[in-house]
């Protein structure tokens, strides 16, 4: 795209549309990872809309290593356990590797805060209980078979709250709201470690689609 032209995307979305508040994901599963271009299209909306910019970021994949597969996209080929968190026998947070999950967390707000990027909120996963071959890693609302939202949560609440200005969490970002999911996941979490509710809306309250 000319840069003409990325002056006129950038003056209809943020000028023309309004667009003050930008979801974003979190990328850098690895360190090499350039994040050039979201932080270019930061920069203009905060050019023309400055603190009424609001960020949200969230996660698709925690990083290949800290998988039992060792992908961040998920796969047919494997089970549920090879989509979450890989197990500990030392993390002080339960049984999975939820205190790696929780620092990376915090070096990725760090590397985005150094490209001009802070976000005002994060969630630590989107739709944690979607199984998908893009990126994903699967959370239960506590752990069982794979690890828990609730730890991940603590763990994640408690390495970013050392940062000069934390985000804001929200949470647990499930697929929908049908079959009870966006209870299961609210009701098993500490409600402190959330400063807000999210979810998404591709089922419904009855369990039908949308």
């Amino acid at each position: 795209m000319s840069s003409s032209m990325q002056k006129d995307f950038y003056d209809t979305a943020f000028n023309g549309l309004n667009l003050s508040l930008l979801r974003i994901g979190n990328w850098k599963q690895e360190d090499s990872k350039s994040i050039a271009d979201d932080a270019a299209i930061v920069k203009a909306g905060k050019e023309r809309l400055g603190n009424r910019l609001k960020i949200e970021m969230s996660s698709w994949s925690a990083p290949g290593n800290l998988k039992p597969s060792g992908s961040v996209n998920g796969s047919d080929g494997h089970s549920k356990a090879d989509k979450t968190l890989k197990t500990s026998n030392s993390d002080p947070y339960g049984k999975f590797v939820y205190s790696e999950f929780a620092g990376w967390w915090k070096k990725s707000l760090q590397a985005y805060a150094a490209a001009g990027i802070t976000p005002d909120y994060i969630s630590l996963q989107n739709e944690p209980d979607m199984e998908a071959e893009y990126e994903e890693t699967l959370f239960d609302p506590t752990e069982g078979e794979i690890a828990g939202y609730k730890q991940a949560l603590q763990a994640v609440r408690d390495s970013i709250s050392t940062l000069a200005n934390p985000p804001k969490i929200i949470g647990p970002e499930p697929l929908g709201i049908g079959y009870s999911n966006f209870e299961k996941y609210a009701k098993a979490l500490d409600d402190k470690n959330l400063d807000g509710y999210a979810y998404h809306l591709y089922h419904a309250g009855d369990g039908n689609d949308n």
